[in-house]
């Protein structure tokens, strides 16, 4: 197994000056840079000459949140201006807003058929983020108070 090298951003204010450098030499070739969350934070990525030439900034997010406009958001750091890139998102199962989401036997029940790491078909992870969006947005507007 080999090592990645590395930064990570933790977007929190007693950081920004830290964190701005960080985000300065994220999309420079061979950089890795995680972040626990970039919405909402002006944070444009640019993309060196060569990261766009081998099809730009890939951005992963790896966890559900509040709403899905977090999500798109997050996914709108790359591909920015017509520049390439792309983006993903990873659901887990033990992610407290798809238990909120997931009856105990369906979760078992994906759990029993793809396994701890295992993919799910296109169309099934597709509803999945369907749902797990919609109620962290329903969430969301409870928690604002715009519905009960």
């Amino acid at each position: 197994r080999s090592k990645v090298a590395h930064r990570v951003h933790t977007a929190l204010d007693e950081h920004i000056a830290f964190e701005e450098a960080i985000t300065k030499s994220a999309g420079q070739p061979g950089t890795v840079t995680i972040t626990t969350n970039l919405a909402a934070r002006a944070t444009d990525i640019k993309a060196h000459a060569a990261v766009n030439h081998a099809g730009g900034v890939r951005v992963t997010v790896s966890n559900v949140h509040n709403s899905s406009r977090g999500i798109r958001q997050n996914f709108g750091r790359t591909a920015r201006n017509g520049t390439p890139g792309s983006a993903g998102l990873e659901i887990h199962l033990d992610d407290d807003v798809v238990r909120s989401v997931l009856t105990e036997e369906e979760r078992k029940n994906l759990l029993d058929t793809y396994g701890e790491t295992g993919e799910l078909p296109a169309g099934e992870a597709a509803d999945l983020v369907r749902r797990v969006t919609k109620a962290a947005d329903r969430a969301n507007l409870r928690q604002a108070g715009a519905v009960q």
